[in-house]
């Protein structure tokens, strides 16, 4: 199908409407869907032996036109997110519908649309987004009915079975999680769409960056910090206010630290945390002086590049 402007048009003229977070209305499905990502923009029609060149110039016509379409839809899309967005407000069910949007936003309307695959299932479908009863007076654990309440938390019990926090005090820190053996994003039901949107960047990411970078003390120091810098980046992309109230501000400094020597190019950042790019990933250690070539493996290579980057 040719997505024309003529079509957007239509689409827009014949939309649902949806009212979450600041009572604005948006459309009901995202405007991207895998399978529009997957037709890249600019590109040339190969000749092919045996194929008239009327019939090349028209395949040329038909990618031009979606590349417009797709400009158009990002506009559109990158404005009903704009408008309707507020990072501190609560979860609600809308919440899977705004994750939805953010990704194909971030997959095709930002600076790492380049970058991003989008998974074949939406985060709207039955099974990806989880939601668990929560509210912050069973956090407290200064008596033994408190702790008993504590460990009979839903969401406690979720995390504890989820990720690896095992004391009281790790699971209270948990504002939400990915969890990539079942593909699930997992939120308290007194999350911020913050803390949603961060793990949806999770999803997006690859496989080797977490794995890569971990170190001795807080192993997923840079991982998070890299979940929270490119979640900032579409978020300025869009044109709204990087995040803010979260415990992530060192991390995010740490992976600034990192792009600034690497002359101020996000690109092989990108690659690894997106893309599992061993070549970007070499990339890394050579710029920061780690290893003496593009080939050379480490030891250790997550706690020297925090080491390396680190700034406090």
């Amino acid at each position: 199908m040719v997505y024309t402007i003529q079509h957007i048009a239509a689409q827009n003229q014949s939309k649902r409407t949806s009212k979450f977070f600041n009572n604005n209305p948006l459309q009901k499905k995202p405007f991207f869907s895998p399978a529009l990502q997957l037709k890249p923009a600019d590109e040339k029609a190969e000749a092919t032996p045996g194929v008239p060149e009327e019939t090349t110039k028209y395949l040329e016509e038909l990618n031009r036109d979606f590349d417009e379409a797709r400009k158009n839809l990002c506009e559109l899309s990158r404005a009903l997110f704009k408008q309707a967005i507020n990072t501190g407000s609560t979860i609600n069910r809308d919440t899977p519908m705004a994750l939805d949007t953010f990704s194909s936003v971030a997959a095709n309307c930002s600076g790492l649309s380049g970058y991003i695959k989008l998974k074949p299932k939406s985060i709207t479908e039955p099974g990806v987004y989880k939601t668990y009863e929560h509210n912050y007076t069973d956090d407290y654990t200064g008596s033994k009915e408190g702790r008993d309440r504590f460990d009979a938390n839903a969401w406690h019990r979720a995390v504890k079975q989820g990720t690896n926090a095992g004391t009281r005090e790790e699971i209270a820190g948990v504002g939400g999680f990915y969890q990539r053996s079942n593909d699930t994003i997992n939120l308290p039901k007194d999350a911020t769409l913050g803390s949603a949107l961060h793990e949806s960047m999770h999803r997006m990411s690859g496989n080797r960056f977490r794995s890569f970078t971990r170190k001795t003390d807080n192993p997923d120091f840079l991982s998070e910090g890299a979940t929270q810098f490119f979640t900032d980046k579409v978020l300025m992309d869009i044109g709204l206010p990087k995040m803010s109230g979260h415990k992530y501000g060192s991390n995010v400094a740490a992976i600034e630290n990192l792009v600034r020597k690497m002359n101020g190019n996000f690109d092989p950042l990108a690659r690894l945390y997106f893309q599992d790019d061993m070549a970007a990933f070499h990339e890394i250690l050579f710029q920061l002086q780690l290893a003496p070539d593009m080939k050379t493996m480490i030891a250790n290579p997550g706690q020297k590049i925090y080491d390396a980057v680190k700034t406090q």
